[in-house]
């Protein structure tokens, strides 16, 4: 499962970590919790977007902060553990807000790979498993209005697939793809970042960091990804506007 960021102004720069015990046993145990590193934080929250997936108008989790800066959401139910999540940040001057995709592993078909980085002009291919059968077509949504829809018998290795060919900033958001007559619950989620490349005369977003790599904005003295202690992995993405976000991965027993 991989965290992303929407941001909400243009060329913010905001310390944002997100962090998901995705590997809890049980729904009861899950948490996200969200860090800003700047100290003037006006508001954190998390929240649920009902605006994409519509789910039931009363959530089981809470936030719970001890510092203005941090807040954990806990007391997830079932129900509550799909769709999509955000955790919005801001300071008097600055906006910023981090996605969240959840998907059930009930659902009737699961993303292979539910999340996507690319640059400008490249394609990106978005490929759903069938994990229960139907003899129905399946519709593709961007954030929740109807994309395009891929006929039944076009499925592959139960795999369907949604390529988009010359992919433009405009396009980033949430996909995802439904059986035709499903319930959205039951829906595969996913999250296309479509990254910007540095303007003329050297300003704005980079595909080509310090570091080597085209995914990872990599802090000062290091390269690529970086393991701490307890088992958690934390990773840097770059992102349009010049926004970055920490993405950390819970430590498990």
């Amino acid at each position: 499962m991989i965290w992303l960021i929407h941001p909400l102004g243009g060329r913010a720069i905001l310390d944002i970590t997100l962090i998901a015990n995705v590997q809890s046993q049980s729904h009861s145990d899950f948490f996200l919790s969200c860090v800003m590193g700047e100290r003037d934080v006006s508001y954190l929250q998390i929240e649920r977007d009902n605006k994409i997936v519509m789910t039931h108008p009363k959530t089981g989790f809470q936030n719970y902060r001890n510092r203005s800066n941090y807040v954990q959401a806990r007391g997830f139910s079932m129900p509550d553990l799909v769709g999509i999540l955000y955790c919005l940040g801001r300071t008097p001057t600055e906006q910023a807000q981090v996605v969240y995709v959840h998907n059930s592993h009930n659902a009737h078909l699961f993303p292979v790979k539910a999340t996507q980085s690319v640059n400008v002009a490249e394609s990106a291919t978005f490929s759903a498993k069938v994990l229960k059968k139907k003899e129905t077509d399946v519709m593709w949504k961007r954030n929740g209005t109807y994309y395009q829809t891929t006929d039944r018998g076009e499925v592959r290795d139960n795999v369907f697939k949604l390529t988009l060919p010359n992919v433009s900033v405009s396009e980033n958001g949430v996909y995802s793809a439904t059986f035709m007559g499903d319930s959205p619950l039951w829906s595969a989620f996913y999250r296309l970042i479509v990254r910007g490349e540095r303007a003329a005369g050297g300003e704005g977003p980079t595909t080509t960091p310090p570091c080597g790599h085209p995914l990872w904005v990599c802090p000062p003295g290091t390269e690529g990804p970086q393991r701490g202690p307890g088992g958690r992995e934390w990773l840097s993405h770059g992102y349009p506007f010049g926004i970055n976000v920490s993405l950390q991965t819970a430590p498990t027993n």
